[in-house]
């Protein structure tokens, strides 16, 4: 349901497009321009009652913000009334829209759960609304392990299973999150990449809305408002980013790009001044960016370290991921042991790297050396210790070592904890280790009320 919701919330105003169009267009005859209206109509009615019928909160609230924008741009444009040249009226609705964000962040900040309280307070189903800020905070955990370069398309489920939940199966298809999903799986220059076709499609739309009409304005508004769709309704939903209808992700964009008004030949070029001021503008940001990189290169330097460690790390780890209710066992421990160089380097710049410490951890604890495994989670717990995944290996790993009281007061915050304790007394016999399934079955009880 929302893969179709999303689908249909992106094109709904297309389809209203077509209507004002079939509305406007002289045809020959009255009937035809009546059949016309009366077909746009009719798939403006169908699309509207498929999106109410599939429940998709995201979605509901994404059209509702682009119509907010569309209320707004109008008052935008009666506020620049009378004034001479065309920019003032998108001027004065991006501003609108940057002191609308900055405090729509500031009542967030002050007040983290209203996002999720607002959604389970909308119709529909529930349970999608429970934890997102969570989920949210430890999918942001999960992609600063590679930062540089993403951990590769399609790869989300089984990094967030493996890396933040320490299970073998598939849970999560999605962040829920279009940007958090780009993040985590394509790192900041494909986010980065996402949001300038963004940004560019939607200054072009409202620049190309502040010229005096003509043909194909339908079109435009219609791309415009897709585009406030897909960037309200990515912040709470990631199913156009893991599905096979991402296309539709451009579909705005291609619609604005499509009625975009031609250009002037006999504009006159941008003047001289301009231009050097362009340049001069663009200097001055290339040289802060270099400042910035000097400034922090060792931990930028390790972080790059630890991102290819990372990767290599997966590679060999999830080749075959999901493995079928199947912990890892030590056969990988040689083969994961590549990434160690890189792993080892990142700790040599920055001894804190979270990242390099929970894959160096969780090498140690496959190859069953839990106290070497302890030292490194430790050290990544105390850096992060809101990261669910090390909070859990931790854990685990002092009960291998026959520490179940420091365990305890960490597993009391993991809900599955117990009944995986159950498994493991099994798994760990099916490894030879009854020492270890005696272990597990002993935290186990402790672990119930």
């Amino acid at each position: 349901p929302n893969v179709v919701a999303s689908v249909l919330g992106v094109t709904l105003p297309a389809a209203l497009a077509l209507l004002v169009e079939a509305a406007r267009t002289r045809r020959a005859t009255r009937a035809a321009q009546a059949a016309e209206v009366a077909a746009a109509g009719l798939a403006l009615v169908v699309i509207g009652l498929v999106v109410v019928m599939t429940e998709s909160r995201a979605v509901w609230l994404a059209l509702a913000g682009a119509l907010g924008l569309a209320v707004w741009w109008w008052l935008a444009g009666r506020l620049s009334r009378g004034r001479p040249g065309l920019g003032w009226q998108p001027a004065v609705f991006w501003i609108g829209v940057g002191l609308g964000t900055v405090a729509a962040l500031v009542v967030l900040a002050a007040r983290p759960g209203l996002l999720t309280l607002a959604l389970g307070t909308l119709p529909g189903p529930t349970q999608s609304a429970t934890n997102r800020l969570e989920l949210f905070s430890q999918v942001w955990r999960l992609a600063q392990d590679t930062a540089f370069t993403g951990g590769g398309l399609g790869a989300f489920p089984a990094l967030y299973s493996t890396y933040i939940l320490d299970i073998p199966v598939l849970l999560f298809t999605h962040a829920h999150n279009a940007y958090l999903n780009l993040l985590v799986e394509q790192g900041w220059p494909g986010l980065a990449a996402y949001a300038v076709v963004l940004a560019a499609g939607a200054w072009a739309a409202t620049r190309a809305l502040a010229q005096p009409g003509g043909e194909g304005r339908a079109l435009l508004g219609a791309g415009a408002a897709g585009l406030a769709v897909v960037v309200f309704q990515s912040l709470a939903d990631g199913t156009l980013v893991a599905s096979r209808a991402i296309p539709f992700l451009f579909v705005p964009v291609g619609l604005v790009v499509a009625a975009l008004p031609p250009r002037d030949a006999a504009r006159p070029a941008p003047a001289h001044q301009r231009q050097r001021l362009g340049t001069v503008g663009a200097a001055l940001a290339v040289l802060a960016v270099l400042a910035v990189l000097v400034a922090a290169r060792r931990p930028l330097e390790a972080a790059w370290h630890a991102n290819l460690g990372a990767l290599t790390y997966a590679r060999i780890e999830l080749a075959r991921w999901p493995t079928g209710y199947q912990w890892n066992d030590a056969s990988k421990v040689e083969a994961l042991a590549t990434a160690d160089s890189e792993l080892e380097a990142a700790l040599a710049l920055a001894p804190d790297n979270v990242t390099a410490h929970y894959r160096l951890g969780l090498r140690a604890r496959l190859a069953r050396d839990f106290e070497a495994a302890v030292a490194h989670l430790e050290q990544a717990h105390t850096a992060d210790p809101g990261h669910r995944g090390i909070r859990k290996t931790l854990a685990y790993s002092y009960v291998w070592l026959g520490q179940p009281e420091r365990a305890q007061t960490l597993l009391e915050q993991i809900p599955e904890a117990a009944s995986e304790m159950d498994v493991y007394g099994w798994w760990w016999q099916t490894q030879q280790r009854g020492d270890l399934a005696q272990q597990a079955r002993d935290m186990a009880q402790q672990l119930r009320p």
